[in-house]
């Protein structure tokens, strides 16, 4: 009689309440900004090793959603990737689009705490909606 250890298939749900508070000095430490960004949107970052990005994730399928490019004088500048004919319309945010080939690539400089707010709102609702690009990016 043999044994098999085989699983296909684990479903588990992960309920964790955390209180995050940061300042507009803190946030722009990559560890605290991914730590927000995961908690506030329900994503996964990760952090290039070689680069200043911070590369954003479905928590779902870990394919990759977007970046931010860390800067020295502002929170960072989000790129966010949208399929074809998905424009992001937000003037009180600043949003820069440009259509490519696959996907329209949205780029949001964030400067602040009320705009990092925003940002993190409006990648959940394209989430939500699968406005965003998923595939490469080259």
């Amino acid at each position: 009689m043999k044994k098999t250890n085989k699983v296909d298939e684990i479903t588990f749900e992960k309920k964790i309440i955390k209180t995050i508070t940061v300042t507009s000095e803190s946030i722009k430490d990559y560890k605290i900004l991914s730590s927000f960004l995961e908690h506030k949107c329900e994503i996964v970052t990760k952090k290039s090793p070689n680069r200043p990005w911070l590369y954003i994730k479905c928590a779902d399928t870990l394919k990759t959603i977007g970046g931010v490019r860390l800067n020295k004088n502002s929170i960072g500048t989000f790129y966010i990737d949208t399929n074809p004919g998905i424009f992001l319309n937000e003037n009180s945010m600043g949003i820069i689009s440009k259509e490519l080939k696959n996907y329209i690539s949205n780029r949001i400089i964030v400067n602040d705490l009320q705009t990092l707010e925003k940002v993190c709102d409006l990648i959940t609702e394209l989430m939500e909606s699968g406005a965003v690009y998923k595939g490469k990016r080259s």
